[in-house]
């Protein structure tokens, strides 16, 4: 199909099928059009001739509702002045069959300014207008469909900040945005919060005074704040609110002039320094570092308007990236890392949303050298964020004992101790309020150790410090059966005592003699298998016995024993077998004696199924009650009881035949004899 003017020029041409429609660009002048068809095949078209609607767009008036029936397409004008920022909103929208809306907005000159296409409701942000004069809006729904949509056409809302005071922000178009104003000066640093909003969504620009960008950000219902960097150009920047969609509402604005950095000198070890600053206000505050120096900082006296908000603070190398950063909102101190080069650093403090009070130390280490066995070394950490340090030089295999006494510090400021070996990997680590103790364990490497204090908040303090040598383990060979065995220990001091054992082999150890200094400290005793694995632990702080389990396999044990405290310790030990016996029904009785602490007996008798048996035991010498525990051939208990004189214990019919055994078993060290017979 092809259209041509009154004078037969060419309007516009197009191929059409079914169900095909056809835009006209505006015509040229008044008169008779011609319109053209040629078909390649037979055929018929029912063509129909449409008017654009039209109308006119109100700046800020009441919504344009716009019916369109199939094909036709809307165009409205509206009068623009250059300059001015304007936002449309679509609502309402319905199309069938549906698809997208296509909005294209003309310049007073015909050439096309913006277009975009929506299938919802929505809105766009037309470009700055770049002239005065008349403005067209063309609508044009999909193919055949029909359409309608209310057309919002706002202005953005103007407005002027003036620093430090709130602007409230308010809509009810769909489409209108918000586009205060502040004037700025090259250099300068200004702050944005948001409260208040009801807006889920909005997109916040900041943009210089040549239209360009400078910085962009989102918001939503929660209170937020932002930084806008320092300004690059003079003059009048706009804070450009663009809600998101459909959305309208309100936002309540602050622009606030960041005040100039806060700097200077603060030195090491020097007196607190005393800071005041504002909003995102920042202090630059530069010291001269050394490789390798370590340093503390403490944060006192810490306020903030509003109460309790978050104050950062970061140290920054010579070469300007960062080394550290923490934040908190109340006094408190950091460890920053070892320093990496020598020279100026600066340290950055600065509240992202409110003016804040405080006061900043900088400090070194406390540090010494502790002497294995020399008097003790006081410890005085008065700084708050002050940590100390003390090496020690040692020899691989050595042992040593780290005392802590007479600390002051409070129990909720107890500094972490740590012990790191030569390589710098921790070694052990304990807290200490008042008095500790800290076993390093035998030491796998030659070289020089740290044992670093570190006082967490606010803690200060002082504590005595000693290393103790602990002398190495006391060796011995200790036989099955033989006599007791003394041993005399220091603190933290072993005793690891070997000896032959059988597969199945049945012993107790007994523990006398105990004595400790201080009193009553606990003493653990631990027996180890041939390839190194626990078989049996115990503690306690006085005499007394075990039984072992029965001994898994054939080779060499060996005994652990060692004050769990930090206290010396002497003992005699005993190892023996346990007193055995077989029982026979209706024989004489059999007289078991348990002559050894920690001495057990097992006698074993076989039991037929179905019959009863009665265990008399008679003539005891015990001084305190002994237990007698029966085991059927699975090892389950069946009766038990206990005996100091003389006792009976009845098994009613068995039910199962085997070997059943009795448990005789004196507890601590007791010792005695007892006439045992089966019935």
């Amino acid at each position: 199909m092809t259209v041509y003017d009154p004078d037969g020029g060419i309007v516009a041409s197009s191929s059409i099928n079914n169900n095909s429609y056809f835009d006209f660009t505006a015509l040229p002048r008044y008169g008779t059009y011609t319109m053209v068809l040629s078909a390649s095949v037979a055929g018929k078209a029912d063509l129909q001739l449409k008017a654009a609607d039209t109308g006119t767009l109100v700046i800020d008036g009441p919504a344009k509702l716009v019916n369109l029936s199939a094909a036709q397409n809307g165009y409205y004008t509206f009068a623009g002045e250059a300059g001015q920022y304007l936002g449309l909103g679509y609502t309402d929208l319905a199309m069938n069959p549906g698809g997208s809306m296509s909005y294209k907005v003309f310049k007073p000159d015909g050439s096309q300014l913006f277009s975009n296409t929506w299938n919802n409701n929505s809105s766009d942000n037309l470009p700055m207008l770049p002239a005065s004069g008349t403005y067209t809006l063309v609508v044009d729904p999909p193919a055949i469909s029909t359409a309608s949509v209310k057309i919002w056409l706002s202005k953005d809302t103007p407005g002027q900040f003036e620093s430090g005071q709130a602007m409230a922000l308010s809509s009810s178009r769909v489409g209108q945005n918000f586009r205060p104003t502040f004037s700025g000066t090259a250099g300068e640093r200004y702050w944005l919060s948001f409260n208040g909003s009801t807006l889920s969504t909005a997109f916040v620009n900041v943009v210089k005074p040549d239209g360009a960008l400078l910085t962009s950000f989102s918001i939503g219902t929660a209170a937020a704040s932002f930084e806008i960097p320092a300004l690059p150009t003079t003059g009048a920047y706009a804070i450009f609110i663009d809600p998101s969609s459909t959305l309208i509402g309100k936002v309540d604005v602050q622009l606030g002039q960041v005040a100039p950095d806060v700097t200077g000198p603060i030195a090491i070890d020097g007196s607190a320094l005393p800071l005041s600053l504002g909003i995102r206000q920042r202090a630059m505050l530069t010291f001269n570092g050394t490789a390798g120096q370590r340093i503390g900082l403490g944060y006192t006296n810490v306020t903030t308007n509003p109460a309790r908000q978050s104050i950062t603070y970061t140290v920054l190398k010579p070469d300007g990236s960062q080394l550290f950063s923490s934040s908190g909102n109340d006094s408190n101190s950091s460890n920053p890392p070892t320093l990496p080069v020598s020279g100026t650093y600066t340290i950055k403090v600065q509240s992202p949303f409110a003016s804040s009070n405080l006061s900043l130390l900088l400090s070194s280490e406390v540090t010494g050298t502790l002497v294995p066995d020399a008097a003790p070394l006081n410890v005085n950490i008065a700084r708050v964020g002050q940590n100390a340090r003390l090496t020690f030089d040692a020899v691989a295999g050595q042992h040593y004992w780290l005392k802590l006494r007479g600390g002051t510090f409070p129990i909720s400021g107890a500094p972490t101790v740590y012990i790191y070996k030569p390589d710098g990997s921790e070694m052990n680590s304990t807290s200490v309020s008042t008095s500790q103790d800290l076993d390093t364990g035998v030491l796998s490497a030659s070289g020089t150790y740290a044992i670093w204090f570190d006082a967490p908040s606010t803690a200060t303090g002082k504590v005595d410090v000693e290393l103790v040598t602990i002398p190495g383990d006391f060796v011995s060979a200790i036989e099955v059966d033989g006599a007791a065995l003394p041993i005399s220990l220091n603190a933290r001091q072993r005793a690891m005592l070997n000896f032959n054992g059988a597969a199945g082999q049945r012993l107790g150890l007994g523990y006398t003699n105990v004595i400790t200094n201080p009193v009553s400290q606990s003493i653990s005793y631990t027996v180890l298998k041939p390839d190194g694995s626990q078989l049996f632990s115990a503690s306690g702080n006085s005499s007394n016995g075990n039984s072992l389990p029965a001994l898994p396999a054939s080779g060499t044990y060996s005994i652990k024993v060692q004050s769990a405290a930090f206290a010396s310790a002497n003992m005699s030990l005993l190892l023996s077998s346990d007193v055995t016996g077989t029982l026979v029904q209706n024989a004489d009785p059999l007289n078991v004696n348990i002559a050894r602490a920690g001495q057990g007996a097992r006698l074993t008798f076989n039991g037929v199924a179905g019959q009863a048996y009665t265990l008399r035991f008679t003539g005891g010498t015990f001084p305190s009650f002994v237990s007698i525990t029966v085991l059927n051939p699975s090892g389950n208990t069946v009766n038990s009881t206990s005996v100091l004189s003389s006792a009976t214990l009845n098994l009613s019919a068995l039910t199962t035949a085997g070997v059943y055994t009795v448990l005789i078993g004196p507890s601590g060290t007791t010792t005695g004899q007892v006439n045992v017979q089966l019935q």
